[in-house]
């Protein structure tokens, strides 16, 4: 290393720790990915909306998270403090408050398109980031993610064959 970079890491060594100590995870943040559904099962492919609740308690008050900020996203690495990439929500407020799960709180519920979260199959978590109070939050809630149901892909795999065995079956049946 050489003598300037000691001097320049020597000098910006306290603005780092204060950046660090102003981004910490809060644990009082909690989230309900699609409030209602115990399984909590998201098709990644799917071009639908995921609807995510932060939860109100008695030591979180929802009004507080400042909604431009919210991002929603697959696990971040391990020590991340927030989503790298990122689904924003999809209404121009970032959510309105309700209260989903009839515990007396109010919650924030907001909606985050599929596509752009681009959760991945195998997925077991998804994560909300944003702040409150001048503090950044990331919190995480466990999902299941499934394929989508019915015909759809596969018969992309099957019809090529049925088609050649079709156009046989008539070449046969007309000598």
């Amino acid at each position: 290393m050489t003598r300037i970079q000691h001097i320049l890491i020597s000098v910006l060594a306290p603005v780092v720790l204060l950046l660090t100590v102003t981004a910490v995870q809060a644990t009082d943040v909690s989230i309900d990915v699609m409030p209602g559904d115990e399984t909590s099962s998201i098709d990644p492919l799917s071009r639908g909306v995921i609807p995510v609740a932060i939860l109100g308690s008695d030591s979180f008050d929802v009004e507080d998270v400042v909604v431009e900020t919210l991002a929603f996203c697959s696990p971040p690495g391990t020590g991340a403090t927030g989503c790298g990439r990122q689904a924003l929500p999809v209404h121009r407020m970032g959510g309105h408050e309700a209260d989903v799960n009839d515990d007396g709180y109010m919650d924030l519920l907001s909606h985050y398109r599929t596509e752009d979260a681009e959760l991945a199959f195998g997925d077991t978590e998804a994560c909300v980031s944003g702040s409150y109070n001048g503090t950044t939050f990331l919190a995480c809630d466990d999902i299941k993610t499934v394929p989508a149901c019915g015909i759809g892909f596969e018969l992309a795999f099957l019809l090529p064959p049925l088609m050649w065995l079709r156009q046989r079956r008539r070449r046969i049946a007309f000598q």
